[in-house]
Order: structure tokens, then C-alpha cells, then sequence
């Protein structure tokens, strides 16, 4: 799982899939760091925040179909010898690519 996880885990009382989560920024950086910033709802108990996830050692990137408004369906990890990171979407961006390490970088409550 990720480092700092437990920022997100405290705030929800779970670790969520973050569907219907805004994407608010994606950023690459050499040699091979990916910032992806949500902005994750939880309706049911009225809890929302800006989730910040950065990855290291950022392999086989291959993202699609950025637009000026993208939504999550899932973001689903899956850990191996190295981490694949798929972005299943609702609407716009999609993509997976594998890395080494990967953090909660931070949240900030809405």
C-alpha cells in the first residue's frame, strides 16, 4: 500500500477506490515522479478532501484522453515486485503505469 496512506484512512475511515474523484493535477518529473491530485467526495458521511498521491521510479507510463475535466472511476493498485497503478475513468483521463514507491503526499480536508 502506499506510504502515509493512513492520512486518508483516518479522515474516511477507509482506503477508497476514489470513484467520482476529480482529477485537479498530474504532473511528471524526471526521472520518473508522477503527482496525481484528487479531490475525493464522500456524500455518504459528508467528508470530502484534496488527496495529493506522488510515485517514484515511474516505468511504462501511459496516460490517455486528458481533458479539461476528468473523473475516476477506480484507481486500482496492484502490488507485485513493483506497483501498477491503473486509472479506470469515468470521464477523460485513463492510463496505468508501474513505479517502485508511492506516497499519500498529502490532505487537505474540504
Amino acid at each position: 500500500m502506499l506510504k502515509n496512506s493512513n492520512a486518508v484512512t483516518n479522515h474516511f475511515g477507509y482506503w477508497p477506490e476514489f470513484c467520482d474523484a476529480r482529477i485537479e493535477s498530474v504532473s511528471y518529473a524526471l526521472p520518473g515522479s508522477v503527482e496525481l491530485t484528487l479531490f475525493y467526495i464522500d456524500a455518504s458521511q459528508r467528508k470530502s478532501a484534496h488527496i495529493a498521491l506522488r510515485f517514484h521510479g515511474v516505468t511504462e507510463l501511459k496516460l490517455n484522453d486528458l481533458c479539461n475535466e476528468n473523473v475516476v472511476d477506480e484507481l486500482i493498485f496492484e502490488q507485485g515486485k513493483v506497483m501498477t497503478v491503473s486509472i479506470v475513468s469515468a470521464y477523460g483521463l485513463f492510463g496505468r503505469f508501474s513505479c517502485v514507491d508511492a506516497e499519500v503526499a498529502y490532505v487537505e480536508l474540504a
